[in-house]
């Protein structure tokens, strides 16, 4: 494997983070994902906040693009707190890695 083409450790980790992440919120159900314990902010909103990250990272900086332009508004440092469907911040945080993976 020539240098160009070998993975950067950063990216290695990066992948690993994920992978665990998805691994440790396989069984969460709808109804857990949404409930949101006091002075916490539930793992929905916990999904969408890091399906943010990315986009700003890895999608918007690194590749002048947007693939959801509501998250900032949503699921941002400065949103409210709310409890988004679990189910519907997997999607976006699947549909936002898998754009940020193009880089």
């Amino acid at each position: 494997m020539s240098s160009t083409s070998a993975v950067v450790p950063l990216v290695v980790q990066l992948r690993f983070a994920r992978n665990e992440f998805v691994r440790c919120l396989t069984d969460v159900t709808e109804t857990d994902g949404t409930q949101r314990p006091p002075n916490m902010n539930s793992l929905s909103w916990i999904v969408g906040h890091l399906a943010e990250h990315e986009q700003h990272f890895y999608v918007i900086a690194a590749q002048g693009q947007t693939e959801r332009d509501d998250l900032i508004a949503l699921v941002g440092a400065d949103s409210q707190p709310i409890s988004p469907s679990f189910t519907a911040m997997w999607d976006i945080w699947k549909a936002v890695t898998a754009a940020a993976d193009r880089f």
